[in-house]
């Protein structure tokens, strides 16, 4: 319930942003936001360990090798 007050608050945000303005890509906007979050935290959970993440996020190991590459570049 607190995620989607969460999720609630952040569209009613954009949406009042843009108003009269052209719709945005407000998933693909979501997601960028959140994945970074999601990945890290799951990996903090974790110790690090990369297999087990890819198994909670539900993912393939090489994609949260790629994710973790695209959200921290410099690792």
């Amino acid at each position: 319930e607190r995620l989607r007050s969460l999720v609630t608050e952040w569209v009613r945000e954009r949406v009042q942003a843009l108003e009269g303005a052209e719709p945005a890509d407000l998933h693909l906007k979501l997601i960028e936001e959140v994945e970074p979050a999601l990945v890290d935290e799951v990996l903090r959970q974790l110790d690090g360990n990369r297999l087990v993440a890819a198994r909670w996020l539900g993912l393939a190991r090489a994609t949260v090798r790629k994710l973790i590459r695209k959200y921290h570049p410099d690792t």
